[in-house]
């Protein structure tokens, strides 16, 4: 198997993860590694606790070092400052990342001033606040700019929705593939009145993309079914299991009543309804 050099896109990695996205994420680039391929993946902000793997390379909007010179610095630092006011955000409609940004770059006046220090500002979240759509754009700014300066790269993956602008933009100036990973949809996250800014980024991106990963046939089936999306480019992986992963000694102490503490995000996709409804009738028959 030939070893590839892949710019990987993701929102969350360890230690920022908010849910089973980073931890997948962060599985998959592992894994990629440890095969010997080389894995530069690109994260809206980074901490610097970030695990150090083999041929991982991390890299965030707020790295200390990044491949650019001033000028271009200055540029991103101001357009990215200007989305605050765009007006393109005020619509609910998804708009193609090539569009807004040729828009935005018309529209932006460089001021001259000193250059800020790129780690000592937070210029991105990466989280999933009320500036998600202006921080989905800046970032895929950020990693068309990128991609633009790696010659050697050679594919181009990005996991879930909100880094998928960043995709799209990278291979509008790259002409690289992109396999866009879905790890949901937003019909799992929201059921039949999915968020109309969502769907069309989703449809739009999936549409655009060479080929899809889905983290199930169920998954895959969705986006047949309600995105129009040709089957022929859509290819499953289950997450895996690392079982090298020790289990800590767990407490030897016994209780009478067993207690059920469900903390997750309530999606329909993770049926929580469903396993308590389970739960009461195996109890009613026990």
């Amino acid at each position: 198997m030939s070893k590839r050099k892949i710019l990987m896109i993701g929102w969350e990695y360890p230690p920022h993860i908010v849910g089973g996205l980073g931890i997948a994420t962060y599985g998959i680039a592992k894994a990629l590694g440890e095969l010997g391929h080389k894995i530069l993946f690109i994260l809206p902000r980074i901490t610097g606790k970030e695990p150090k793997d083999k041929n991982i390379f991390v890299l965030g909007v707020n790295s200390r070092y990044l491949p650019f010179s001033k000028e271009e610095l200055q540029k991103f630092l101001i357009e990215t400052m200007n989305l605050q006011s765009f007006n393109l955000y005020q619509s609910q409609s998804f708009i193609p990342p090539e569009e807004i940004l040729s828009s935005l770059e018309k529209s932006t006046t460089l001021i001259q001033e000193e250059l800020l220090e790129v780690q000592d500002i937070t210029i991105l979240e990466g989280g999933y606040g009320k500036n998600i759509y202006k921080e989905i754009q800046a970032f895929a700014e950020f990693v068309a700019k990128i991609a633009s300066k790696l010659k050697s790269i050679e594919l181009i993956h990005a996991h879930d929705w909100m880094t998928f602008p960043a995709a799209l933009y990278a291979k509008h100036l790259t002409g690289l593939p992109i396999i866009l990973h879905v790890h949901a949809t937003e019909y799992d996250r929201s059921g039949d009145n999915p968020n109309p800014y969502v769907y069309n980024l989703e449809k739009y991106s999936f549409e655009k993309a060479d080929a899809i990963l889905t983290v199930s046939n169920y998954t895959k089936n969705i986006l047949i079914e309600k995105y129009g999306i040709n089957p022929d480019k859509i290819f499953p992986v289950y997450n895996a299991i690392d079982f090298r992963y020790k289990e800590k000694q767990r407490s030897k102490k016994t209780h009478k009543t067993k207690n059920c503490f469900i903390f997750r995000k309530n999606y329909l996709s993770k049926r929580t309804r469903l396993f308590c409804s389970c739960s009461k009738k195996s109890n009613r028959k026990n």
